[in-house]
């Protein structure tokens, strides 16, 4: 965005933050917003946006339906992707759609959960929606224990390794390989070192495709590429203990950094990744 277009964005906001409830009424009421009336569809531009924000957050409507409606529009308009293009350029004068979430989600006397039949169904919308923007912190916010569970137990990510472990941990010439390796240590750290490096620039390829906003990235990049490696050496740790027996016949040494999973973990996880790709409709970075 250009110096002149931010600078008559923020002079529309200002003029905006100065208006008060009784510019919003009747027939002569600003931007065709009737405080009486929340709008039937996803704002159209950045005027309207601003203001049913003003209405829904910031002003004081004596009627509590009308403002729970308003802060009911405000929240849809917030999850809905017909107004990404909006959000990404309130963005720039410090307006942010997830925080709008979490302060409406977190604040229970707000209006709003005195009109809606389920504050729970939102409650779960937005908390899938922060998800998959990889704002994890902010839907453990609204509910710890459905945050936690849900960023961790993504079933698409965990699909993808299990796909990749049948193709891998299965296979005894395998074992045998990878059990080779473990016995050079030089060899062994420089291919989990390979297939981790492999792994971590596919996935920065991934976000630089599918993340236009470089305020996102990082968090997508950071996001994807923990978690896929968080459940690749649990899935690991746990396969491999269980598997052993039927691959070989002497036991393995005690599962310190200097054990085989290491390496199956990083292989698997650089497999998966494409096994996501070409066999799922969405990709690695969306795995919610």
């Amino acid at each position: 965005m250009t110096e002149k277009e931010l600078s008559k964005l923020k002079e529309i906001k200002n003029k905006i933050k100065n208006l008060n409830i009784t510019d919003f009424n009747g027939s002569t009421s600003a931007y065709s917003i009737n405080r009486d009336e929340p709008l039937s569809k996803p704002p159209e531009n950045v005027e309207q946006a601003l203001s049913a924000r003003r209405l829904a957050l910031e002003l004081s409507i004596t009627n509590l339906y009308h403002k729970a409606e308003w802060q009911r529009y405000w929240l849809r308009s917030c999850l809905t992707p017909k107004c990404d293009f909006i959000f990404n350029v309130l963005k720039h004068c410090g307006i942010d759609r997830e925080e709008d979430i979490k302060n409406l989600c977190t604040n229970s006397n707000e209006p709003l959960w005195d009109y809606v039949p389920s504050k729970e169904l939102y409650l779960d919308a937005c908390i899938k929606f922060l998800l998959k923007r990889y704002a994890i912190c902010k839907a453990i916010k609204l509910s710890w224990w459905k945050g936690l569970i849900l960023s961790l137990f993504s079933l698409r990510l965990i699909f993808g390794l299990l796909v990749g472990f049948y193709f891998v941990i299965l296979q005894s010439k395998v074992w045998e390989i990878v059990l080779a390796i473990s016995n050079c240590k030089l060899q062994y750290w420089l291919g989990c070192i390979i297939f981790l490096s492999l792994s971590y620039f596919y996935l920065l390829i991934e976000c630089h495709s599918e993340v236009e906003q470089q305020w996102k990235f990082k968090r997508v990049f950071l996001g994807a590429f923990l978690i896929n490696l968080f459940w690749s050496y649990i899935l690991a740790l746990v396969l491999v203990n269980l598997l052993r027996g039927f691959f070989i016949q002497k036991q393995l040494p005690n599962f310190t950094w200097h054990t085989p999973f290491l390496l199956f973990a990083s292989f698997v996880m650089f497999l998966s990744i494409f096994v996501q790709h070409f066999w799922q409709e969405k990709t690695v970075v969306e795995p919610f």
